[in-house]
């Protein structure tokens, strides 16, 4: 096989990672996208959520105000406060595990372009060695016809 030939299939072979690596990249994409979602949901979940709870304390409390308020309902107002605290923290852990995951993808995304970059690069530079191996080749065949040529002109004088 000759040198060209290799390096045509070389390109080839390089040419296809790159198409992968591209694909990679497409994909690495779409997931972050939907990280990105997930995180600005779990953040609006958790704002909507501190809102409503906001609302219904300032109820609880308003039903309180000039009256009598007994151990009982003070009790059941605690107990809307703990477990709306215990939401809020799962809310919160939603947001951040969102948060992390969002991370994690745009590193990977990042990851994917530099390796697609690489194969970049590597199929460019075998597009230059080819085109240098073809310019030097034309030169060459350009040099062997001007010989050829010089040969046949100088075979004639001397018939």
């Amino acid at each position: 096989m000759k040198d060209r030939d290799m390096i045509v299939r070389l390109r080839g072979i390089r040419q296809l990672r790159e198409q992968r690596a591209g694909e990679k990249v497409i994909q690495r994409q779409t997931a972050a996208r939907k990280a990105t979602m997930r995180t600005t949901q779990a953040v609006e979940a958790t704002a909507a959520h501190l809102e409503r709870i906001g609302t219904k304390e300032r109820s609880a409390f308003g039903s309180l105000i000039g009256q009598s308020v007994s151990a009982v309902s003070l009790h059941r107002i605690r107990g809307q406060v703990e477990k709306a605290a215990g939401e809020t923290l799962r809310f919160r852990e939603d947001e951040k595990l969102a948060g992390e995951a969002e991370k994690e993808r745009k590193a990977e995304l990042s990851e994917a372009r530099g390796i697609h970059r690489a194969r970049i690069k590597a199929v460019t530079k075998l597009d230059r060695l080819l085109e240098h191996m073809s310019s030097r080749g034309a030169r060459r065949n350009m040099a062997l016809a001007e010989l050829s040529d010089e040969e046949d002109s100088g075979s004639g004088h001397k018939s």
